[in-house]
């Protein structure tokens, strides 16, 4: 992923239906809410800028328990970051950082659960 964005994604984001809220998952100050998920990553809706190249533990809070949690912190690092079209809103793509194959199979999950069909 280039640091602009404009990279050729190998798989499709996927819109969901509900915005799940991220923490950091060293400060626990919400970073934002996820807009789009793949297995590789995510693109947050943010209150603040994002620093570009910063490496974060993601904590992914759930509306309901998933596979018996309600949380997932995923490593990751924001390759860009931009104001979005609306006021007091930054978009920010984040690439996840070394999950393991169990950590890949759960992000499938949430996608299934949250994620628009056919996308």
């Amino acid at each position: 992923m280039t640091e602009t964005g404009q990279e050729k994604r190998q798989e499709k984001r996927r819109r969901l239906y509900s915005y799940l809220e991220v923490f950091d998952g060293v400060s626990s100050r919400l970073v934002g809410r996820v807009a789009d998920l793949t297995r590789q990553g995510d693109l947050l809706l943010c209150s603040e800028p994002v620093p570009v190249r910063e490496e974060v533990r993601l904590r992914i809070r759930f509306p309901r328990p998933i596979g018996g949690r309600e949380e997932v912190t995923l490593p990751a690092v924001c390759r860009w970051c931009r104001r979005d079209s609306r006021p007091d809103t930054f978009v920010a793509g984040f690439q996840f950082q070394g999950l393991d194959r169990a950590e890949t199979r759960f992000i499938a999950c949430l996608i299934d659960d949250f994620g628009l069909t056919g996308g």
